[in-house]
């Protein structure tokens, strides 16, 4: 069970984190998922499976994956197949703020340009967008104007419901 938070209004909601290596990892913990679930990206394979599948709601950093970029475009973890996909299936894509607060400096570097390109590809296709705010401890959590600002450097039409704030 966690706590959601929008608009410095508190929620009970169920959600349902879930970081898995492979697919065969990921289906296993999909069957004892329950609410809102969300799926941590990288692999194509696994980026591709939660786009298509109808029990999962948002794939968070789909531009996680270990690859090198390509010699004219970045290796963000979404093309233009997957973001139709996205689309037709009303599938959303998140941005986990701790995770770019947690890298090294030239990580996240590299990250904001693979962002940048998803938010491009996602308003190309009208893919939904958000900014999820993991909170494990008290230093994790950050104002609703401090996401709204990350969004607005990134190219991102933020609004107040585009927020997710997750207690954990």
């Amino acid at each position: 069970m966690f706590l959601l938070v929008l608009n410095n209004v508190y929620y009970m909601e169920e959600y349902t984190i879930i970081k898995a290596k492979n697919l065969r990892e990921l289906r296993s913990r999909l069957n004892n998922a329950k609410g809102i679930i969300i799926v941590e990206g990288g692999d194509e394979h696994i980026n591709r499976f939660v786009l298509e599948d109808a029990r999962i709601n948002i794939l968070l950093n789909p531009e996680n994956n270990p690859g090198m970029d390509f010699m004219h475009a970045r290796n963000s973890g979404l093309n233009h197949i997957l973001c139709s996909i996205a689309a037709k299936n009303n599938k959303t894509i998140g941005i986990n703020f701790n995770s770019l607060l947690e890298m090294s400096e030239r990580n996240r570097i590299i990250s904001l340009g693979r962002i940048s390109q998803n938010i491009r590809l996602c308003r190309k296709y009208n893919v939904n967008f958000v900014i999820v705010n993991i909170i494990s401890k008290w230093q994790d959590e950050r104002s609703t104007k401090d996401l709204k600002t990350l969004g607005t450097v990134l190219g991102l039409n933020i609004k107040e419901e585009n927020i997710i704030k997750i207690r954990i």
